[in-house]
């Protein structure tokens, strides 16, 4: 092989690797941020709570309606006040729900996601309501489907 082939190789080897070496740390931003935001998210659960929390969430058969409480457990409008903490009240149902549910509530007040139950016209034991925190177990106001909509805080 020619002195001039083996430079070719080797700029295109190095090409390739400069390449590679972009595509990973890439990746890697995208999952360091993924982790940030999941470590952010257990550091409002109640630190006696948080082992079972993980586990649930890393759970391949778990319940989905989890992992949509992770993704938004707050209305869009609302801000999540410093050192916040998820009521005890609400990660233990979360953790041992009853029933199937969904995120359907937010508080008025702060925007807390609550969840409502999932039910259906056949259901052989329907709960009495779907409403499952009728008051917010965080700050005490009125949960609704309508504050899961509203696009900037009620006055």
């Amino acid at each position: 092989m020619s002195t001039r082939a083996l430079g070719r190789r080797l700029a295109d080897l190095a090409r390739r690797q400069a390449a590679a070496a972009e595509r990973h740390a890439a990746v890697a931003a995208v999952v360091d941020a993924g982790h940030a935001e999941r470590v952010a998210f257990l550091m409002m659960v109640p630190e006696d709570l948080r082992m079972a929390v993980g586990i649930a969430l890393r759970d391949p058969d778990g319940d989905d309606a989890l992992h949509s409480w992770v993704s938004r457990p707050f209305a869009s409008w609302a801000s999540i006040p410093a050192g916040f903490q998820f009521p005890r009240a609400l990660v233990e149902w979360l953790l041992a729900r009853p029933h199937a549910w969904f995120l359907g509530h937010s508080c008025e007040r702060c925007g807390l996601g609550v969840p409502l139950l999932s039910t259906w016209s056949n259901d052989p034991a329907p709960p009495p309501t779907i409403v499952v925190f009728p008051t917010c177990p965080a700050c005490g106001g009125v949960t609704s489907h309508a504050a899961n909509w509203y696009t900037e805080p009620p006055p």
